[in-house]
């Protein structure tokens, strides 16, 4: 290997992305939720119900659409970016965000 070996010949034969959610957008909108306070104006606990409410409106800022297609952007199959996932909200049902 010092000599100027290699182990890998080629990456992509060993690593195979399956799937990736965009993150950034996420992030950053929920720190500004939060450093505006937001989020204990909406409920002072980390209940299900307030997470769900800042899913609305982070969605809302990045991907506006209905609730319904809120509800399976947040899936974890078919989502739209990393905000179920941060907020635990996969597999929330679209019932939910009314």
């Amino acid at each position: 290997m010092l000599k100027g070996g290699k182990t890998v010949e080629d990456l992509e034969e060993i690593f195979k992305i399956i799937s990736s959610r965009p993150h950034g957008h996420v992030a950053r909108t929920l720190s500004s939720l939060i450093k505006l306070g937001l989020h204990t104006l909406i409920d002072s606990s980390n209940s299900r119900i307030r997470r769900i409410i800042e899913a609305m409106i982070v969605a809302r800022i990045l991907k506006p659409a209905s609730k319904l297609a809120t509800a399976r952007g947040l899936d974890g199959e078919t989502f739209f970016s990393s905000l179920g996932k941060v907020l635990g909200l996969e597999g929330a049902d679209e019932d939910e965000f009314y």
